[in-house]
């Protein structure tokens, strides 16, 4: 008998429908298990040991649908709980179709996975400039260096908080971003791409609008090298992996009365990892494409904050 997997998201199939486990490995190399290379998630599911097998009757061409259909009615009658990052469901391929044998949650993100935000604020002159905060680490990894702002997802009560959430919430602890948001709602809401909020500037709220630009893995290199690994002698490392979200804000303001506002209200709130925050203007950079130039600049000391410096650039080019 043939074993099949597919993978689900409250109530609908990944593309792939009913398939082999390798053919799902091949697209997303995320949900491989942790001996088989680097992952930021644990294995692919935790199935549920008091499940009972179904099954399920169609012809091989109709799996998916069938799948689908049983997967949604499982759920809308409350006999399955779906996983916040999605679910696996094993089968055993039989004469009279499928044998819906396991079924769990989805691999979760390990909590040493980690959110940075690029923070592009522009002024209100003919010749549009753009503003970005930056802030100065006081320790390893690029202790004394400029870094994004940014932060763990922590793991509250059987949960993980989301990429997006974090970031706003470890912007506003270090170094005083205010979103009117209410942010708890997206705490639990992982599938957010893109996002409008209301920033408040001085006395003035502003809309912005947020956008997940990119998964990046972070340097196996020693942290007193730029790198996350934490010694020598060990091959665990600080952060996993990060997810880079880019906030841009349009403002009224002119560039002196803008940069007199953001350094009156972005000081650092964080003494234990924060000494300072930067405001830099990064227009000509943007406006060139120029990452090589702003990397310079900037001096970035995490190693993987250079790649983060060259999505920015690239995304915000796009709008001068």
């Amino acid at each position: 008998m043939k074993t099949l997997i597919a993978v689900g998201n409250r109530g609908k199939l990944d593309s792939l429908g009913v398939n082999d486990l390798s053919v799902y490995l091949a697209k997303e190399q995320r949900i491989k298990n942790e001996e088989e290379g680097f992952s930021p998630f644990t294995p692919i599911y935790e199935a549920d040991m008091k499940f009972e097998p179904i099954l399920i009757k169609a012809k091989k061409q109709n799996y998916a649908q069938a799948v689908e259909k049983v997967y949604n009615e499982l759920i809308a009658s409350g006999r399955y709980i779906p996983g916040v990052y999605g679910d696996c469901l094993k089968f055993v391929e039989t004469e009279e179709g499928l044998m819906l044998i396991e079924m769990g949650p989805k691999a979760y993100n390990k909590p040493n996975h980690a959110s940075d935000l690029g923070l592009v604020v522009l002024s209100n002159d003919p010749d549009k400039q753009a503003f970005s905060p930056f802030i100065r680490r006081n320790r390893e990894p690029g202790k004394g260096k400029a870094a994004f702002p940014g932060g763990f997802w922590n793991k509250e009560e059987g949960y993980v908080d989301s990429g997006l959430y974090t970031i706003l919430k470890e912007a506003s602890e270090e170094f005083g971003f205010k979103c009117e948001n209410d942010i708890e709602t997206y705490r639990n809401d992982y599938n957010i791409n893109e996002l409008k909020v209301k920033v408040t500037i001085g006395e003035k709220r502003y809309d912005g609008v947020i956008k997940y630009a990119g998964t990046f893995k972070t340097s196996n290199e020693l942290m007193k090298n730029g790198g996350e690994r934490i010694s020598e002698k060990s091959k665990k490392v600080r952060v996993d992996m990060t997810n880079f979200y880019i906030l841009t804000v349009q403002t009224d303001m002119n560039s002196k009365e803008l940069k007199k506002e953001l350094e009156a209200q972005y000081k650092t709130n964080d003494e234990n990892e924060v000494s300072k925050v930067m405001i830099e203007n990064i227009t000509s950079f943007v406006k060139n494409n120029d990452a090589k130039g702003l990397n310079n600049r900037l001096g970035c000391g995490i190693q993987h904050h250079k790649k983060l410096v060259e999505e920015l650039v690239e995304n915000v080019h796009k709008i001068f």
